[in-house]
This record gives structure tokens, sequence and C-alpha cells, in this order.
């Protein structure tokens, strides 16, 4: 189920909102400005200028070939003039970026789960997706990449835990078929720190050593969507007040005849 448009827009706002007040705080404490706002945020990519593929962490990019470059100093000037005021920079910052963001809301509802905080922003193959999983590979046929998208939209994922362990059996039986030689399964989120989660696959999954950068993902940045595809408000004010993430985003890593065995015992 696709999420309202009035949930969408109230995750949205709060999402651009969040994120001016993120490059704020880092450039307060030295971060350049611009490589926050475009590689360490989730801004760029809440706008109509991001075309489902290119962002500027993309191998490349110029921004001074495209709005963004303008739109990275105007708001950099507006920093400097509000930089002892968060508020106040927020809402130049947003008054500057709304106009841009507002016509992204009718096209992520109608891509949804194909968008950064569902599945992935590039669609993957019918047949790779299990409810709310989908796989994709990396490099070679060693180890096969998943991602978490919430197919019970609007109750939460981890209402009925007996399901999503019916759907990595079935994901991981499906790997299996297609290249047998595959021996690992891997995913990179924040739902890596949740014990609920971390329930589903064996005890040597999550690799609390392996905390991935924030950049402009949302292995980072989804757990401020609620399971109705609003903003979470609790997190999102828990992170303005002191600057951590409540969920860091680790890696998660295992054998899938381990976690197969797992599954089903």
């Amino acid at each position: 189920m696709r999420p309202r448009r009035e949930k969408r827009r109230h995750f949205v706002e709060n999402m651009l909102r969040l994120g001016l007040h993120h490059v704020w705080r880092e450039t307060h404490r030295g971060e350049d400005f611009g490589g926050t706002i475009g590689l360490r945020s989730p801004i760029y990519r809440l706008t109509a200028l991001w075309d489902g593929n290119v962002t500027p962490a993309t191998p490349g990019f110029d921004p001074e070939r495209t709005p963004w470059g303008e739109i990275v100093r105007d708001l950099e000037e507006e920093f400097w003039c509000y930089q002892d005021n968060s508020a106040s920079f927020e809402a130049a910052g947003f008054a500057r970026l709304w106009p841009l963001t507002e016509p992204r809301i009718e096209m992520d509802i109608a891509a949804w789960p194909w968008v950064p905080e569902g599945y992935s922003p590039v669609r993957i193959p019918d047949e790779q997706v299990f409810g709310c999983f989908a796989y994709e590979w990396g490099e070679g046929d060693q180890t096969a990449h998943f991602h978490i998208g919430n197919a019970c939209m609007p109750e939460s994922p981890f209402k009925d835990m007996e399901s999503r362990r019916e759907e990595l059996l079935g994901m991981i039986r499906n790997i299996a078929d297609e290249r047998p030689r595959t021996e690992f399964i891997a995913c990179n989120s924040w739902l890596n720190s949740l014990p609920i989660f971390q329930g589903l696959f064996p005890p040597e999954y999550p690799r609390s050593d392996c905390v991935s950068e924030v950049g402009m993902g949302y292995n980072w940045w989804g757990q401020f969507m609620r399971r109705d595809g609003g903003f979470h408000d609790r997190n999102g004010q828990a992170f303005r007040c002191n600057g951590r993430f409540a969920f860091a985003s680790i890696k998660g890593c295992c054998a899938i005849s381990r976690l197969k065995r797992h599954l089903k015992a």
C-alpha cells in the first residue's frame, strides 16, 4: 500500500526541516556546508531535481551544471546570516527549497515503494521481491544484498513476524535457485540495530563494529519514517536535541545456510 498524500507531505516537510537543522549543526561543528547538504543529508532526493538516479554523491556530478549549485550557494549565504539561529536558517532554507520539494510528493507516491526510503530508488525485478524484502546482487555471485520496505503500511512490518520469517525463507530459496554459488546475505541498515529485527537472523548477523558513515541514504535516515509513511516526530525531536541517531546503521551479514537453519528452528 502506498502512503497517503497527507502522510507523505508530513514526512517530506519535516524531513526537509530536519535535514536543514542537521546541515546547520554540522557546519557549526566545522564540516563543509556544501558537502554536508549534498552528501550527508537527505535533502537532494526530496527535491524534483533528483532524476531517480544521479545525486551529488554520483561520481562526475557537477553542481554548477544544474540548479543545485546556485541553491547551495544561496543556502550557505543564509547560514552565515543565521548562524546563531537554527530556526531562522530552517525557515529561510525551507522557503527556498519547498517549491522544488512539493512537486516530488506526487512523484514519490506514484513510484512507491521504489523510492529511497522504500526498498530502493532503483526498481528491482518483481521475482526478487518477497514481501518486505527485496534483494540484488553484489559483485560476483558470492553475496546477495537485500533491502527492506514496509509492504504492510500502515501497519508495522513487525506486527507479524511469522510472515517476515516466511518471506526471508522464500527469498533465500530463490537466491539459491537462481545462483547456487551464493554463500552470504547482507544488508546495511539502521534496522540491524533493532533487537526485534535481529531476532530474524542468527547471532553472528549484526556486525555492531561495522557502522557505516552517515550519508544521504535511508540506511540512516529511514528511522524518521513512521509505519504509516508519516514523519517520526519522537525520533526527530531526539535527534534535534542531542545530535545523535537513535539507531546506528550497521552492517548485517551471515551465511545463507546459517540463516536457513535459524529460520527453520
